[in-house]
This record gives structure tokens, sequence and C-alpha cells, in this order.
């Protein structure tokens, strides 16, 4: 009688064993390994696992889905990690990286993570050496903004701020940021065909961001949302269409343009240069087709103004851009 007790637990404690001990043993130690080296994924698992550009409760961004906009939040703090680099990330009450939120500004800047400083702290950004050298200067610029959500800056911020100059920047990847967050092709090919005036934006109403969950608590959780974000992206990314992008991107300059000229404001076209010569000439041959100011900037093809390993401009690279920035406006 013994002998079947044991017999019969045997067989239920082997297959328990086998399907929830061993499994469980498993994740355990693939989540401790994560945690004591994420980097056993790869620098993007990295990045996602310590960064904060995400619409999460610890994120920096709320995220309009209406208007498709991504919004950094205002009166914000957090500290930001890419690539081994660390920075201090602090919004004014707009909701952008400026250490006050001025009524006015004598200079507005436009752009993608090059501008808004990804990588460096704020007294190391474009923005700050324009002030230290006498400029008066507001930020609009955030990451993985494109030629959409920086026309809505301008004409919902920007403009307000009464500038005597815009300055958009434009980089590469502007045009795949469009397809990664922004209209859908349908809605690109509706706004390219309207006419200047009847272009126009609404206020943003409807700014949400998703509550962390149990799941982000551990680092498999975040394991597989990773892989389904990078699925996601992949696919994004397929269904780019590059005639499409340029065609959207330099009505957006246009309209850009536009407004700016209707408010008395100087708008500046600055192509940032990192082995993209033929972006630089697209836009350099368009903007003397629209009779559009123009900035050279192809001293910035040099790796020194780059940080390693990531791209983005470092604190040289920032300073180089704001020396450029003012030999035009003493020559213009």
């Amino acid at each position: 009688m013994q002998k079947k007790v044991s017999g019969t637990l045997l067989a239920i404690a082997i297959p328990f064993f086998v399907v929830i001990i061993i499994p469980l043993f498993i994740v355990t130690l693939f989540e401790v390994a994560l945690r004591i080296h994420p980097q056993l994924i790869d620098q993007e698992y990295v990045n996602y696992v310590f960064g904060k550009q995400t619409r999460r409760d610890s994120g920096i961004f709320e995220y309009d889905p209406d208007l498709k906009i991504y919004f950094m939040k205002k009166n914000f703090y957090t500290t930001m990690y890419a690539n081994g680099y660390v920075w201090d990330h602090q919004t004014d009450a707009r909701g952008f990286r400026n250490p006050t939120a001025k009524e006015t500004s004598d200079i507005v800047l436009l752009g993608d993570s090059f501008v808004y400083g990804h990588g460096v702290n704020q007294d190391q950004t474009l923005a700050y050496f324009l002030e230290t050298k006498g400029y008066s200067a507001y930020n609009l610029a955030q990451q993985g903004d494109n030629a959409y959500s920086e026309m809505y800056m301008l004409s919902q911020y920007g403009l307000f701020l009464k500038p005597k100059y815009v300055f958009y920047f434009y980089f590469t990847n502007d045009i795949k940021d469009l397809f990664m967050r922004g209209l859908d092709k349908e809605q690109m090919r509706e706004f390219i065909k309207q006419p200047m005036e009847s272009i126009s934006f609404k206020e943003s109403t409807n700014k949400i961001n998703f509550p962390n969950t149990l799941s982000d608590k551990f680092y498999i959780g975040k394991y597989l949302k990773f892989r389904k974000l990078v699925l996601d992206k992949k696919k994004k990314s397929q269904s780019v269409d590059t005639d499409l992008g340029w065609k959207f991107t330099k009505k957006a300059i246009e309209y850009m343009a536009y407004i700016s000229k209707q408010n008395g404001v100087e708008f500046v076209m600055v192509p940032i240069v990192k082995d993209t010569f033929e972006d630089y000439q697209i836009l350099k041959d368009f903007s003397s087709e629209h009779n559009i100011a123009f900035v050279e900037t192809l001293d910035m093809n040099n790796e020194n103004y780059y940080l390693q390993n990531d791209g983005h401009f470092n604190e040289e690279g920032h300073r180089k851009m704001a020396e450029l920035i003012e030999t035009y406006l003493q020559t213009h």
C-alpha cells in the first residue's frame, strides 16, 4: 500500500517538477541575469529598459491620439539614458526643454532629438549656447519630432513668442519618423493637396499616457514588450514611402515659411549634415526655389561633433552649431 502511495505521489511530483518548477527556475534565472547584465540582449534593449522616451507614467511623453502627436510633459524632471549617456531632462510650464517658459523670444528652434539635446544636459545645448552669446532663444524641439509635429509646434507655440527668426533643423531620419509616428499615408496626401490658407491645427485637448503595469517591474516583462516594439517598428519601417515623405515634408516646410512670413518672422532652413549630402542638396535647392533662407552647415560633417556610439551632437557639436547660427545672424 505504501509503495502504491509513494508511486502515485512520484507520478504527480515528476510532471509538476517538469511543468512548473523547471520553467519557473529558468524564468527566474533569466530575470536575474537580465537585472545583472541587461546587455545580454543588446544595447537597444538596455536603452528600452533605462530610457524614458515613452508615454507611460514614468516616461517623458503624453500622446494625443486625435492629432497623432507626442508632447513632452509639463514641468517634468527625470534622468534620461541612451547608449551609455545619462542626462537631466527638465521641461518648462509648456512642456519644452527650457529653463523657463518665456513670453517672448527672438529665436525659436524647431527640430528633433539633435536640437532637443539628446545625450547632453541643458547647459550643453544649442539653445543654451545661443543664450550665452546674447540671443534670446526658445527650444521647441522634441525627440522623434518630424515636419508634421514641427508644423504644429510652430503654429501653436512658436509664433506666440513673437520671434524674429525661426530656425528649422532637418535630419535625414525625419522622413522615416513621419511614418513611425504621425499621420497615415492618406492623411499625408490630403495635406499635400490643401491650399496654404486652408491649413489649420486645433488645440490639443486629449493628451493621454499609459499607467505602468506589473510587467514593467520585471525585466522579462520589459523584454517581451521590447520584442513587440521591435516587431512593430520593423512593420512600420516597411511602410515608409520616401517619395511621399519628401512631398509631405516640402509642403510642411512651405507652410512653416508661409505662416512665419505672415507674422513678420524670418524662417530659416538648417540641414544637419552628417553623411547626408543628398538630403542637404535637396533642401538647399528647395530653399533656393522657394526663397527660403538657408544656413550652410557642411562644417558639421565632422565626427568630433557627435557622441560616440550614438550619433547625436555632443557639447562641441552644439557649440559649433551655435557659432554657425550666430554667423548667419551677423551676416543677414
